[in-house]
């Protein structure tokens, strides 16, 4: 045989399965328990007394009623209380809820509850049927009757501490936000000083965007914006190359420009595209000097910590000098790759009324 969400179908003929098969319906109680098996066997539409193929009782725990209704038509199905599958191996007499086996003589599980120590039920004996009331509570699966919060203690104080600070972020305006990326990065560099003027230029010959996240730490959090190489199957590298004649404290860009290209995984096309080339555009004012003479450093741009590691660079400098310092002449040459480390935290708080 095989069950059905009505009830099961059964053979009408075991050593002749082409005789077709004979549905047998089934009427259940409002806790799944199966009372009454019938079947249309003239198909006259209607179900008389010849055609009830088993009736069954219960005490409240589960107890199958013995003494009456012992009348068992065509094969006997061994499905009853809670509309689980009876264990007669043994003499034991238990019922397989899936999760535990229950014995209905004594009602009580035979196995812990694994949901013991859920909210609903720590109060609870992890032996006893239903919270010890089997007329208005069942337990589809030995775990947890429907209506009763099973969930763990754990989540349970999750749940009130997040609703707790949910409340409080929309009392108050928390700025908690985060923006780390790491980048690599190949290039040299050339400067010169005569007298008072100093020329520099820069190229970067490759420049990837490793891994970059950023995000609200307290707002949208499951908003987190992460990029990475390669991801969508292509890769970006950057290129660029930069000019500038200082004078005291005057610098002059001489040349400033940008490249860039997308490769595709598959090999299957390069696209390459010029951002900006300019030339003797702008003219800024000079802070204090940075010494760059170590490969290892730690910087601010913009907020934002800026920490080169890993790296290897070369350094070489030419320099003449007599008793008049506009005789002075220097020239450098640096060459490296860095590793760069890029993060940005910004967090405030702002009460309102």
């Amino acid at each position: 045989f095989f069950n059905h969400p009505e009830g099961y179908a059964e053979p009408k003929n075991t050593d002749n399965l082409a005789q077709g098969f004979e549905y047998v319906y089934q009427y259940k109680d409002h806790l799944g328990n199966i009372r009454l098996s019938y079947s249309d066997a003239n198909k006259d539409g209607s179900v008389n007394k010849s055609e009830i193929r088993e009736e069954k009782n219960y005490y409240p725990f589960g107890l199958q009623h013995k003494g009456y209704n012992n009348n068992i038509v065509g094969r006997k199905h061994d499905y009853g209380f809670g509309g689980k599958e009876e264990q007669n191996e043994l003499g034991l007499d238990w019922l397989d809820f899936s999760a535990r086996n229950y014995d209905s003589a004594i009602g009580r599980w035979m196995n812990i509850d694994p949901l013991a120590d859920a909210k609903g039920q720590i109060h609870n004996s992890p032996y006893a049927y239903t919270m010890n009331n089997p007329v208005y509570f069942a337990d589809p699966d030995g775990k947890c009757p429907p209506g009763i919060d099973c969930s763990s203690l754990a989540s349970a104080l999750w749940t009130s501490v997040s609703a707790k600070a949910d409340n409080f972020l929309e009392k108050n305006d928390i700025i908690f936000d985060i923006d780390f990326s790491v980048d690599f990065n190949i290039g040299f560099g050339i400067s010169s000083t005569v007298q008072d003027i100093k020329l520099e230029s820069k190229l970067n010959l490759l420049n990837v965007k490793l891994f970059n996240i950023k995000g609200s730490l307290v707002k949208d959090r499951d908003n987190f914006e992460v990029d990475y190489a390669t991801k969508d199957g292509k890769l970006k590298i950057e290129q660029s190359i930069e000019g500038s004649a200082t004078y005291k404290d005057k610098k002059l860009s001489l040349v400033d420009g940008e490249n860039s290209f997308t490769a595709y995984d598959d090999y299957s096309r390069t696209t390459d595209k010029v951002k900006t080339f300019d030339m003797f555009t702008k003219v800024t004012q000079n802070g204090p000097e940075i010494d760059d003479s170590t490969v290892s450093s730690t910087t601010f741009e913009n907020g934002t910590k800026v920490s080169n590691v890993g790296g290897s660079s070369s350094k070489a400098t030419v320099s003449a000098s007599a008793n008049d310092d506009k005789s002075t002449l220097k020239a450098g040459l640096k060459t490296g790759t860095y590793l760069s480390f890029k993060s940005f935290v910004e967090i405030g708080w702002k009460g309102k009324n």
